[in-house]
């Protein structure tokens, strides 16, 4: 991750905590700017100046309560090397409460339905999640807990959406046109992102309880799976 993120800093730290990310957080709010290292997802550093400078975990809690804007940087050994004991974050209040991390699934008998597992158990708020192929509509695999719920209706319409959103897209001018990659759809209690792969084969799709998913960080889970069903559709 690099440049501007349209996440807000909780995500961010909940981000990093699952993937294993080293990354600098620099943050800008009322409070002042402030600054975090993440090392392979452990929250080592935090350091926030202003009127009111805070260090360590007080830092960490003022960023958090303050309409903050994140920018995120790669960091280096040297910097990790140079930071300041004092301003570190003892590893047992490494980060804001956060979900655990989902255990790895079992691989070995239906890799699609261990992806959409580990999927939504990794999306907070996230009711449903599914893998269908865009050619066919039909479903790979999916993991909903609303009852009552056609997903392989809802696999066929998704696959007219996307031809519809194709044909919309083939009318633009080419200077802004270009590959279709996602679709949200918002709704009073509920939103719906899918993600398409880059050959047109199948999406992915994550809902989310309205208010409970940042679309941000549902973004971004998918672009982490996204590569690892490409490998299963060719194996």
């Amino acid at each position: 991750m690099s440049g501007k993120e349209h996440l807000d800093l909780e995500d961010l730290l909940r981000a990093a905590e699952l993937s294993g990310a080293t990354l600098e957080l620099r943050t800008d709010s009322t409070r002042g700017r402030g600054r975090m290292v993440v090392m392979d997802g452990k929250l080592l550093y935090a350091n926030l100046s202003g009127e009111q400078p805070e260090v360590g975990r007080e830092a960490v809690d003022a960023m958090l309560a303050a309409d903050t804007n994140v920018s995120v940087a790669p960091v280096s050994g040297a910097i990790a090397r140079n930071i300041d004991p004092d301003d570190s974050v003892e590893p047992a209040q490494s980060s804001p409460p956060l979900e655990p991390a989902p255990q790895e699934p079992d691989m070995s008998e239906n890799p699609f339905q261990a992806v959409v597992d580990r999927l939504k158990n990794s999306v907070p708020g996230a009711m449903a999640t599914g893998i269908f192929s865009i050619r066919d509509g039909l479903m790979l695999a999916v993991n909903s807990s609303v009852p009552d719920t056609n997903m392989d209706a809802m696999s066929g319409s998704h696959v007219r959406i996307v031809d519809q959103m194709n044909k919309f897209v083939g009318y633009l001018p080419e200077r802004i046109s270009g590959r279709l990659q996602s679709s949200v759809l918002v709704l009073e209690d509920a939103t719906f992102y899918m993600a398409m792969d880059e050959e047109g084969d199948f999406a992915l799709m994550i809902a989310c309880e309205a208010g409970k998913g940042s679309l941000g960080f549902m973004r971004l889970m998918a672009r982490k799976q996204m590569g690892l069903v490409r490998e299963l559709m060719t194996a």
